[in-house]
């Protein structure tokens, strides 16, 4: 049995696996361990009061009232009463103070229609929709034009379209 590719037809055996270097397969090896592909889910009408702790990935929906830690990634629709800290976020839609302060390891994305209350810390960040706090970034700072950042920004790399405000010092480093 072959594989199709532009109406050509290579046996199997010709096909060759990508070479990963030590570096890329020590990478991987550290992204695997570090969380694990569990899904957690807090539905909408689901209330949890207290924290919550994973090693894998978390879609919130519902309301949390603690902290998140999650070693995965996580996609926030709902209310989360404490600070977060994770891989990834991805915040859609919802109006939200988080008290303390969002930390992810990676990116944070926070939509347009969303708006929050806390300081971020990360990688990179893409804002489309409205922040009151601080952040800081040792990547990318991405400002849209619907964007609000009411405190100050630390960045590597600074993108700010037309129509964006900030209000508050900036420092691209």
């Amino acid at each position: 049995m072959g594989i199709f590719f532009k109406n050509e037809t290579i046996e199997e055996e010709q096909v060759q696996e990508p070479v990963q270097t030590e570096e890329d397969q020590a990478e991987t090896a550290e992204i695997v361990n570090a969380y694990t592909d569990e899904m957690g889910i807090v539905a909408a009408e689901t209330t949890i009061k207290g924290g919550i702790v994973t090693k894998g990935h978390l879609a919130i929906a519902g309301i949390v009232e603690g902290s998140i830690k999650a070693d995965g990634n996580v996609m926030l629709s709902g209310t989360v009463k404490g600070s977060i800290e994770c891989n990834n976020i991805i915040i859609d839609g919802i109006s939200a103070d988080f008290n303390n302060s969002i930390k992810a390891k990676g990116s944070v994305s926070i939509k347009e229609g969303s708006s929050l209350t806390g300081s971020v810390v990360c990688k990179h960040i893409s804002v489309m929709g409205v922040l009151y706090g601080n952040i800081k970034a040792t990547g990318n700072v991405g400002l849209t034009k619907t964007a609000v950042v009411k405190g100050d920004i630390s960045a590597s790399v600074l993108a700010v379209e037309p129509g964006a405000k900030i209000i508050g010092n900036v420092a691209v480093k």
